[in-house]
Protein backbone atom coordinates (compact mmCIF):
# COMPACT_ATOMS: atom_id res chain seq x y z
CA UNK A 1 0.00 0.00 0.00
CA UNK A 2 2.69 2.28 0.46
CA UNK A 3 4.16 1.60 -2.87
CA UNK A 4 0.94 2.60 -4.09
CA UNK A 5 0.79 6.02 -2.34
CA UNK A 6 4.34 6.74 -3.29
CA UNK A 7 3.63 6.23 -6.91
CA UNK A 8 0.48 8.07 -6.58
CA UNK A 9 2.59 11.28 -4.73
CA UNK A 10 4.91 10.98 -6.83
CA UNK A 11 4.45 14.54 -8.70
CA UNK A 12 3.98 16.47 -5.41
CA UNK A 13 7.38 14.89 -4.15
CA UNK A 14 9.42 15.51 -7.05
CA UNK A 15 7.71 19.46 -7.10
CA UNK A 16 9.58 19.44 -3.18
CA UNK A 17 12.37 17.93 -4.41
CA UNK A 18 12.97 21.04 -7.64
CA UNK A 19 11.87 23.80 -4.52
CA UNK A 20 14.66 22.24 -2.76
CA UNK A 21 17.58 22.27 -5.83
CA UNK A 22 16.39 26.14 -6.17
CA UNK A 23 17.39 26.86 -2.50
CA UNK A 24 20.07 24.85 -3.25
CA UNK A 25 21.37 27.25 -5.74
CA UNK A 26 20.52 30.20 -3.83
CA UNK A 27 22.63 28.95 -0.85
CA UNK A 28 25.72 28.58 -2.92
CA UNK A 29 25.15 31.58 -4.99
CA UNK A 30 24.91 33.39 -1.16
CA UNK A 31 28.22 31.59 -0.31
CA UNK A 32 30.13 32.54 -3.67
CA UNK A 33 28.71 35.96 -3.72
CA UNK A 34 28.17 37.58 -0.59
CA UNK A 35 25.35 38.12 1.68
CA UNK A 36 21.39 39.41 0.58
CA UNK A 37 20.06 36.97 2.67
CA UNK A 38 17.60 35.07 -0.39
CA UNK A 39 17.67 32.14 1.05
CA UNK A 40 16.51 32.79 4.30
CA UNK A 41 13.82 35.57 3.60
CA UNK A 42 12.64 32.77 1.38
CA UNK A 43 12.16 30.05 3.67
CA UNK A 44 8.70 30.29 4.80
CA UNK A 45 7.28 29.26 0.62
CA UNK A 46 8.81 25.43 0.81
CA UNK A 47 6.38 24.85 4.20
CA UNK A 48 3.66 26.57 2.10
CA UNK A 49 4.57 24.52 -1.51
CA UNK A 50 4.46 21.37 1.12
CA UNK A 51 1.21 21.82 2.11
CA UNK A 52 -0.94 23.40 -0.52
CA UNK A 53 0.65 21.03 -3.70
CA UNK A 54 0.90 17.91 -1.46
CA UNK A 55 -0.85 17.80 2.13
CA UNK A 56 -3.85 19.29 1.29
CA UNK A 57 -4.78 17.49 -2.60
CA UNK A 58 -3.44 13.85 -1.26
CA UNK A 59 -6.12 13.69 1.54
CA UNK A 60 -9.38 15.62 0.22
CA UNK A 61 -8.91 14.11 -3.38
CA UNK A 62 -9.00 10.57 -1.30
CA UNK A 63 -12.38 11.71 0.40
CA UNK A 64 -14.05 13.44 -2.29
CA UNK A 65 -13.42 10.81 -4.92
CA UNK A 66 -14.69 8.35 -2.49
CA UNK A 67 -11.18 6.54 -2.89
CA UNK A 68 -11.21 6.14 0.44
CA UNK A 69 -14.79 4.56 1.23
CA UNK A 70 -13.61 2.43 -1.35
CA UNK A 71 -10.64 1.24 0.64
CA UNK A 72 -12.02 0.35 3.40
CA UNK A 73 -14.68 -1.45 1.97
CA UNK A 74 -12.35 -3.42 0.81
CA UNK A 75 -11.10 -4.57 4.10
CA UNK A 76 -8.46 -1.91 4.67
CA UNK A 77 -8.16 -0.66 7.86
CA UNK A 78 -8.66 3.17 8.37
CA UNK A 79 -5.83 4.26 10.73
CA UNK A 80 -3.63 1.92 8.34
CA UNK A 81 -5.08 3.14 5.20
CA UNK A 82 -4.46 6.88 6.70
CA UNK A 83 -0.40 6.07 8.02
CA UNK A 84 0.03 4.77 4.47
CA UNK A 85 -1.01 7.77 3.06
CA UNK A 86 0.44 10.57 5.49
CA UNK A 87 3.39 8.72 6.40
CA UNK A 88 5.11 9.22 3.30
CA UNK A 89 4.20 12.54 3.13
CA UNK A 90 5.58 13.56 6.77
CA UNK A 91 8.66 11.47 6.15
CA UNK A 92 9.37 13.74 2.81
CA UNK A 93 8.49 16.85 4.93
CA UNK A 94 11.05 15.58 7.94
CA UNK A 95 13.54 15.48 5.53
CA UNK A 96 12.81 18.52 3.03
CA UNK A 97 12.73 20.63 6.34
CA UNK A 98 16.11 18.82 7.19
CA UNK A 99 17.85 20.08 4.22
CA UNK A 100 16.04 23.65 4.09
CA UNK A 101 16.86 24.17 7.46
CA UNK A 102 20.79 23.34 6.40
CA UNK A 103 20.70 25.22 3.66
CA UNK A 104 19.54 28.20 5.03
CA UNK A 105 22.38 28.11 7.68
CA UNK A 106 25.09 27.39 5.13
CA UNK A 107 23.47 30.87 3.26
CA UNK A 108 24.51 32.67 6.66
CA UNK A 109 28.04 31.63 6.72
CA UNK A 110 29.08 34.73 4.82
CA UNK A 111 26.95 37.25 5.89
CA UNK A 112 28.00 40.56 7.36
CA UNK A 113 27.96 40.85 11.10
CA UNK A 114 25.69 43.49 11.70
CA UNK A 115 23.44 41.12 9.56
CA UNK A 116 23.28 38.79 12.73
CA UNK A 117 23.96 40.72 15.39
CA UNK A 118 20.22 41.12 16.90
CA UNK A 119 19.06 37.27 16.26
CA UNK A 120 15.74 38.35 17.57
CA UNK A 121 14.39 39.50 14.01
CA UNK A 122 11.06 37.69 12.64
CA UNK A 123 13.12 36.70 9.73
CA UNK A 124 16.06 35.12 11.49
CA UNK A 125 13.21 33.64 14.00
CA UNK A 126 11.40 31.79 11.02
CA UNK A 127 14.19 30.79 9.05
CA UNK A 128 16.18 28.88 12.07
CA UNK A 129 16.27 25.49 11.96
CA UNK A 130 14.23 24.34 14.39
CA UNK A 131 11.89 27.21 13.25
CA UNK A 132 12.09 25.69 9.42
CA UNK A 133 11.31 21.84 10.38
CA UNK A 134 8.30 23.22 12.80
CA UNK A 135 6.88 24.89 9.87
CA UNK A 136 7.39 22.24 7.08
CA UNK A 137 5.51 19.40 9.52
CA UNK A 138 3.32 22.00 10.66
CA UNK A 139 2.13 22.44 7.06
CA UNK A 140 1.64 19.32 6.27
CA UNK A 141 -0.53 18.98 9.74
CA UNK A 142 -3.05 21.97 8.59
CA UNK A 143 -3.07 20.66 4.81
CA UNK A 144 -4.18 17.46 6.37
CA UNK A 145 -6.49 18.72 8.74
CA UNK A 146 -8.39 20.79 6.29
CA UNK A 147 -8.72 18.06 4.15
CA UNK A 148 -10.37 15.97 7.08
CA UNK A 149 -12.55 19.08 7.89
CA UNK A 150 -13.86 20.20 4.58
CA UNK A 151 -13.58 16.73 2.56
CA UNK A 152 -13.14 18.90 -0.95
CA UNK A 153 -10.37 20.13 -2.61
CA UNK A 154 -10.26 23.89 -3.42
CA UNK A 155 -11.91 24.74 0.49
CA UNK A 156 -8.74 22.28 1.59
CA UNK A 157 -6.11 24.95 -0.26
CA UNK A 158 -7.59 27.57 0.93
CA UNK A 159 -7.67 26.87 4.64
CA UNK A 160 -4.29 25.43 4.16
CA UNK A 161 -3.05 28.82 2.51
CA UNK A 162 -4.83 31.08 4.92
CA UNK A 163 -3.75 28.67 7.72
CA UNK A 164 -0.02 28.96 6.98
CA UNK A 165 0.50 32.12 5.80
CA UNK A 166 -1.13 33.17 9.14
CA UNK A 167 1.30 30.93 11.25
CA UNK A 168 4.77 32.22 8.98
CA UNK A 169 3.84 35.68 9.89
CA UNK A 170 2.29 35.98 13.23
CA UNK A 171 4.82 33.16 15.00
CA UNK A 172 8.24 34.90 14.34
CA UNK A 173 6.20 38.20 15.29
CA UNK A 174 5.05 36.61 19.06
CA UNK A 175 8.36 35.29 19.34
CA UNK A 176 10.03 38.49 18.92
CA UNK A 177 6.97 40.62 20.80
CA UNK A 178 7.41 37.67 23.84
CA UNK A 179 10.91 37.94 24.19
CA UNK A 180 13.15 39.16 26.88
CA UNK A 181 14.55 42.65 26.34
CA UNK A 182 17.83 42.79 27.24
CA UNK A 183 18.84 46.70 28.34
CA UNK A 184 22.31 47.91 28.52
CA UNK A 185 23.16 50.01 31.81
CA UNK A 186 23.79 53.58 31.07
CA UNK A 187 27.04 55.04 31.12
CA UNK A 188 27.45 57.24 33.65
Amino acid sequence: MIRYAARIDRVAAVLIGAALVIYLLMALGEVAQGNDGMTASLSPYLPLLIGVAWAAPMLARELESGTASWAWSLGARRRKWLASRSGPLLAVTLVAGCALGGLVELSMIRWFPAMTQDRITPMLIAAAFPAVVAFCLLAAAIGLTAAAITTRLIPAIALTVAAQIAFAYLAPEAAVHLAPARTVPASA
